[in-house]
Parts: structure tokens; C-alpha cells; sequence
């Protein structure tokens, strides 16, 4: 496990450190390949290694072992929960379901060769957990971090990613707590246990880069005829009018006040890039992620995401965003795991760029969460007339 990119628990780790200095200490769980996996040498000494908890010139911190892990809860439940409401007859009523933010409860064991080495690794690990990093003050910290572990036992590199999960926008909300100080001739042994809790209730795979399209290199030019995806239908569309009795009328439509940067734009240049089906076709959803770099400024793109069954054009998409402008030099980053959308500026200032997105004709916009085990095509549309635009494309599995 990491906590914000530091590692916390690594069993190969305190393993290999156990095992060679404390001799009368028997660990009897180890994963040798966990630590090919990650691209380590050779563990011999939390100095030479550059064990985490080790920095600068102290002793103490060379005779900590390191975390033992006993156990993780919470990992893989599910947040999904819902309200029911009885009715006064026979019955209830459901409300929407919603996921709910998940706790992850972990139990490990902390190693030390005396007391002052355990207590300089407990402060290592109240500090790491806490964030309480060398950031500017001034940020309150509240998007909270990034949580790593392995939903299996990773045997190489490549299992490493495989089996990568990420926990967002985390937060340890309880401990550590020292549980347990267990008597032992051989070193310092202390049960500890912390809960981390996610406020993005998923467990995710890392990220995939799927495809780079150079808008430049777009030639056509698609008509955008069935494309204009304006609420011309009314909006109860499930209501059936009785020709006979007509003292009850259909509700009237609502109103739709168009932004005033709303173009009519009578074609567009278009590019496509299909999600692989080794990713739609897992269990999950598909989570897209759309990064905009663009030299100089730029006015109108258009994203969808169409299930290929519906085929590629039209206004049966799964999801849409439409950018209404993008400043020269900037980066447009569309997150769909954090639901955050960004703009990088040129003097690399990060600043928010929701209020540059929206749906057609002025609705919202709606977040891609593709799944169902069908096949996705993303299309980028670009007005015409305007140059140096590189749509990328990335994708996770959301669990």
C-alpha cells in the first residue's frame, strides 16, 4: 500500500529486514516477487535501500523494520445503499440508489530493534498518514489523496499494473492507533491500525493511454444534420393525451434558455478513436479521461462517446462535452474518475474550467460512465478553421 506515492506496507520489505536483523524473529509470510514487481533490489538495510522512513542522518531510523501487514477490510465491499420509505398501504418506495464513501481498515505490525527506533517509525507513519507534507500552508488540502494497492499478489512488472488499484480522493479519518505491545526478547513489536476513507467510493485500474488524435490531420468534414441535439421533444414524453376527456392537460414543456456562445455550426471536423474491447468488455465501467492541448486559442470542440451498437453519429451518445473556449498554450483536462474538469495555463497556473463546458444547446454536460461490456468509439469534433489541437485519450476501470 501507498498513501499519497509514499509506501506504507510492503511485505517483501519488512520481510527481508526481519529476517536478517532480527534472527530470533520468524515472519513467516513474505511475497519474494512483490519486490521484482516493483523494481527493487535487493533489500538489506533501511539505509542503504532508501527505505521510506529513512532521511538524513539518523540511527534510529536504520534499526525500524517497517510495517508488517496483518490485514485490510473494506477493500472490496460495496458503498451502494438506498432509503426505503414504507407506504401507509402495502408496500414502499425506493429511493435512488447512491454510493456511499468506503473505509478501508488496516492492521499491520510495526518492527523495531528498540523502543527509540519504534518510536522514530511511529512518527514516520502518523506523519505520512496525516499529509502533513512541506506544501504551501495556504492550501486546505481537501481533494484529498491518492490510495494504492494490488487487488492480487503482482509476480512482474507487468502484473504490477495489472493489478494496480487506486483509491481517490482519500483521507485517513481514524489513527494510527497503537492496539497491542507485544512482549518479545527479540526487538520492538506494536500492533497498529489505521482507516482510510475514500471519497471516491470505487476501486480503479490504472490508467491506459488509448489514443492521440492531431485534429490538423482531420480532412473531413462531417455534416451535422441529426446531430443537433436541441430538447425539441416535449419534455413528458410518457404522458398520453385522452382525445375524449381533455380537462386534464399535458404539462407544458420547460423552457430552455440557450447561453449566448451557442454557435450553429454547419459542419465540423472530425476525428475518431475506438476504446479496445479488452477494456469495454471487462466487468466494470469505463471511466474516460480527455486531455486538450492547443497552441493557439481555440472556440468550440465537441466530445462524445457512442456505443458502437448505435453507431457514430446522431444523438443517441452516452456522453457529450462541448468546450466553448480554450486559451492559447493551455492544457483542457477532463477527469471523469474525479469528475473535475482544468485548465493548465501557459504560465502553468492550474484553474478550475467547468464553467467552459456544456451540453448541447446549453443543458449540461454529462460524464462518461461507460459500461455493460459494449464497444465504445469516442468522436472529437473541431470547428473548422483553427489549427494545433491534440485530443488524448485515456482510459480506467472503475470496480
Amino acid at each position: 500500500m501507498s498513501v499519497n506515492g509514499v509506501e506504507v506496507l510492503n511485505v517483501a520489505r519488512a520481510h527481508a529486514y526481519i529476517t536478517q536483523h532480527l534472527p530470533g524473529l520468524t515472519a513467516r509470510c513474505n511475497a519474494p516477487e512483490l519486490r521484482e514487481a516493483l523494481g527493487h533490489s535487493e533489500y538489506t538495510t533501511p539505509q542503504d535501500d532508501d527505505a521510506p522512513w529513512y532521511q538524513g542522518n539518523r540511527p534510529a531510523a536504520e534499526r525500524f523494520y517497517g510495517l508488517f501487514p496483518l490485514g485490510t477490510q473494506g477493500a472490496d465491499d460495496s458503498t451502494r445503499s438506498m432509503n426505503v420509505t414504507e407506504l401507509i398501504g402495502d408496500g414502499a418506495i425506493h429511493t435512488m440508489p447512491r454510493h456511499g464513501s468506503r473505509e478501508i481498515r488496516v492492521t499491520a505490525l510495526a518492527v523495531a530493534a528498540d523502543g527509540e527506533a519504534m518510536a522514530e517509525g511511529l512518527a514516520w507513519l502518523r506523519s505520512v498518514l496525516a499529509g502533513e507534507d512541506c506544501a504551501d500552508p495556504s492550501q486546505l488540502g481537501c481533494t484529498g489523496k491518492d490510495v494504492v494497492m494490488y487487488s492480487a499478489k503482482p509476480t512482474d512488472i507487468v502484473e504490477e499494473e495489472t493489478f494496480r488499484r487506486y483509491f481517490y480522493e482519500s483521507e485517513v479519518t481514524e489513527g494510527p492507533l497503537v492496539t497491542t505491545q507485544y512482549p518479545s526478547k527479540v526487538g520492538v513489536l506494536v500492533a497498529v491500525e489505521f482507516t482510510i476513507t475514500a471519497g471516491r467510493p470505487w476501486a480503479f485500474t490504472a490508467r491506459t493511454s488509448v489514443a492521440t488524435l492531431a485534429m490538423d490531420a482531420a480532412l473531413n468534414f462531417t455534416d451535422p444534420v441529426g446531430e443537433d441535439c436541441a430538447p425539441t421533444n416535449p419534455a413528458y414524453d410518457n404522458y398520453v393525451d385522452d382525445p375524449f376527456f381533455t380537462a386534464i392537460a399535458r404539462p407544458p414543456q420547460p423552457p430552455v434558455i440557450a447561453p449566448p456562445n451557442i454557435l450553429n455550426i454547419t459542419s465540423w471536423r472530425r476525428r475518431t478513436a475506438l476504446i479496445p474491447p479488452y477494456l469495454t468488455q471487462r466487468w466494470g465501467r469505463v471511466t474516460p479521461s480527455v486531455h486538450v492541448s492547443v497552441t493557439g486559442a481555440v472556440q468550440y470542440l465537441r466530445i462524445r462517446f457512442y456505443r458502437d451498437s448505435n453507431g457514430v453519429s446522431g444523438c443517441d451518445y452516452d456522453a457529450e462535452f462541448l468546450v466553448s473556449y480554450i486559451p492559447a498554450g493551455a492544457i483542457l483536462s477532463l477527469d471523469s474518475i474525479r469528475r473535475t474538469a482544468t485548465l493548465t495555463l501557459s504560465d502553468g497556473r492550474v484553474v478550475p474550467a467547468g464553467h467552459l463546458l456544456f451540453g448541447s444547446d446549453g443543458r449540461p454536460f454529462r460524464w462518461p460512465s461507460l459500461g455493460c461490456q459494449y464497444t465504445y468509439t469516442m468522436t472529437s469534433d473541431l470547428m473548422p478553421g483553427q489549427a494545433g489541437v491534440v485530443v488524448s485519450l485515456e482510459t480506467a476501470v472503475r470496480e
